[in-house]
């Protein structure tokens, strides 16, 4: 199994209507933005050049993830949007090989694939050990925050930094603060 970056806009729907995901044995997925946040296209533009390079950055891109997940770890089935909006097509792109060369699997435009449709599990066979999740995870009709964490403060990675901030909504409270009174609106 090669690792893979998969790139496009991301999100997923409301509550579990696609279902979670079971991150199946072997696998570790590396995702750049909280759940429930969109991503800047620039940030992920950095880390896919980062990736697909013959000289990857690998550790450096790991040690950036917001949240890693391993095998057995259950998550939200989030849904890659092929879209044209971006510097390179939606797809899944192989580390260690030039972006140039394409997607090994495309998700062309106005199309969508769930991460388990591309990733596979035990009985659909799997494309690879790292996944690098490149798109926003943002959801439908709840906090969807911007995630400043590529351009903003706390370390500095190759021309992006690294941290956490937590916005209000347009509600005016922080998803924890949402969190703590048990109503996602």
């Amino acid at each position: 199994m090669v690792d893979v970056v998969i790139t496009g806009h991301g999100g997923r729907e409301g509550g579990s209507s696609t279902g979670t995901y079971v991150v199946p044995k072997g696998v570790t997925i590396y995702f750049f933005t909280k759940d429930h946040t969109v991503m800047y296209s620039g940030a992920s533009d950095k880390i896919m050049d980062y990736l697909c390079a013959k000289h990857t950055y690998r550790r450096r891109v790991q040690a950036a993830a917001v949240e890693v997940k391993k095998e057995y770890d259950v998550i939200p089935n989030y849904i890659c949007y092929g879209t044209n909006d971006f510097r390179d097509p939606s797809g899944v792109y192989e580390v260690g090989r030039s972006r140039s060369k394409g997607p090994i699997r495309s998700i062309p435009n106005n199309t969508q694939k769930t991460l388990s449709e591309i990733v596979g599990g035990a009985k659909t066979g799997l494309i690879g050990s790292n996944i690098y999740w490149l798109c926003c995870r943002a959801a439908p009709d709840n906090s969807n925050n911007i995630d400043d964490s590529m351009d903003i403060a706390t370390g500095k990675f190759r021309g992006f930094k690294i941290g956490a901030v937590e916005q209000a909504s347009h509600t005016g409270l922080t998803p924890s603060q949402v969190k703590q009174l048990g109503n996602w609106r």
